[in-house]
């Protein structure tokens, strides 16, 4: 019988602005596993910070966008920070706060991976969804586990081997990717899911639409970036109530 494989060395980075509510199930999750969690903060006016350093091997750094929801900048992070990993990390992930990479066991699954030569996993995504804010101090999976697929959207390119990769060239929201490097993608088998976390009830959505339009540019809105933050109440009810009358469990 084979040695079981040693679990491998995982770093997570992402980006936050006023996340004080979904950080701790984010957070919960990739403790987990990750050597390290960097959160790059646009300087938070809740408790984000506060709640990213209560957490063991994580770290916080501020950027800049003058109040403004800054796309190529985020676009510049995501596509930038994981390389400090090289050398360090067997694998980074690379994600947005709501968004969870989820494998019944992720550290025998990288693992796996990279003993077959797998550079770049395509996890498959899903959109999950609420009627009210989860309430578990656990993960948030164990309460929320109902969702649809979202290929279009969620199926994104966020998991890689930094040693292997040289550039991900990820685009607005992570939705496309130009790779370079030694790319051998896991599509036969592709186990990881992308739970997308983001429409958690009314109460909860609103107020955030409401305050992340305030911060798109003018560009943004001309090219229908983050067009979804124009909602009002009534489509975001239509958009939940859609997904519920479609979903099935995504998680076991």
């Amino acid at each position: 019988m084979p040695a079981p494989l040693p679990p491998p060395r995982i770093d997570v980075y992402a980006v936050c602005w006023n996340e004080e509510q979904m950080l701790p199930y984010f957070l919960r999750h990739y403790t987990k596993y990750a050597q390290q969690v960097t959160i790059f903060d646009n300087r938070s006016t809740d408790r984000s910070v506060e709640i990213v350093r209560s957490f063991a091997n994580t770290a916080v750094e501020s950027f800049e966008t003058g109040e403004i929801m800054d796309e190529s900048k985020l676009v510049e992070i995501r596509n930038t920070a994981w390389k400090r990993s090289r050398g360090r990390a067997d694998w980074v992930i690379v994600v947005d706060i709501d968004e969870i990479i989820y494998h019944v066991d992720l550290p025998g699954y990288l693992a796996s991976c990279a003993a077959g030569g797998i550079t770049v996993c395509w996890p498959v995504g899903y959109e999950m969804y609420a009627r009210e804010f989860p309430a578990t101090s656990g993960q948030i999976y164990e309460e929320l586990k109902f969702g649809i697929p979202r290929p279009k959207w969620n199926d994104k390119p966020v998991v890689w081997n930094p040693d292997a990769i040289e550039e991900m060239n990820l685009g607005e929201g992570s939705h496309t990717a130009e790779p370079v490097g030694r790319i051998n993608v896991d599509s036969a088998r592709r186990e990881l899911k992308l739970l997308h976390y983001h429409l958690l009830g009314v109460d909860y959505v609103l107020p955030r639409y409401r305050a992340r339009r305030e911060r798109l540019t003018q560009e943004m809105n001309e090219r229908k970036w983050c067009f979804q933050y124009h909602f009002e109440a009534d489509r975001i009810n239509k958009r939940i109530g859609m997904i519920e009358s479609q979903a099935w469990q995504i998680v076991p």
